[in-house]
Parts: C-alpha cells; structure tokens; sequence
C-alpha cells in the first residue's frame, strides 16, 4: 500500500509511513464489512483521526477510509482508492486544520 494524500508524492511518500496502512491481516470482518454483506448497495467510509480507527471501522469492502497524517491533511491508503477525491482535496485547500484552532473556517 501507499499513501493516497494531496501532496508531492516524491517527498511525501518516500519518507511517511502514514498512508501504508490496510486490513490486509485482520482475519476478522468489521461492522463496515456487515453492513456491505447485507445490502451491498450501501456506500461504507471509515473517517477516523488515526488509521487504525478508519480502518477497523470501515474494514475490508468500504468505500472510503479517510484519517489525518501528521501535518493535519486527510490522507487515505492505496487500500481504498487511487486519488483522494475532488471534494475533499477542495476543502483541504480552503480549509487547513490549523485554521480550526484559530476559528478561521470557511463553510
């Protein structure tokens, strides 16, 4: 797995660790898995601070796992998708996470 974020993949990627992660070893199936089992139409996104928290939420058939590298960016694995999609790349740019801290938030 790589990291799927809205960065320099040369700079990021090589160095990070953050986005390498997926449900390749749990042997068990999540709540996310359950929940595509039952009616496969359902859309499954894990969003989680940490990878492991999107991850095991989201499990081995979702739709999406999105959690925040150390800079604050929603990052995802390789895993779930190839691109992070358009709308979050466009509220990442409009909206960093230190602009929360400073209550400067554009909806």
């Amino acid at each position: 797995m790589h990291t799927i974020c809205n960065c320099s993949q040369e700079v990021e990627d090589v160095v990070s660790s953050d986005g390498k992660m997926s449900p390749h070893h749990m042997l068990t199936t999540t709540i996310g898995d359950e929940i595509q089992l039952f009616n496969p139409s359902s859309k499954v996104i894990g969003v989680s601070l940490k990878d492991r928290g999107a991850i095991l939420s989201a499990g081995h058939s979702a739709d999406a796992a999105y959690w925040m590298d150390k800079h604050g960016d929603w990052i995802s694995s390789s895993f779930y998708m190839d691109e992070l999609p358009d709308w979050l790349i466009e509220h990442q740019n409009k909206n960093s996470a230190a602009q929360y801290l400073v209550g400067k938030v554009e909806i």
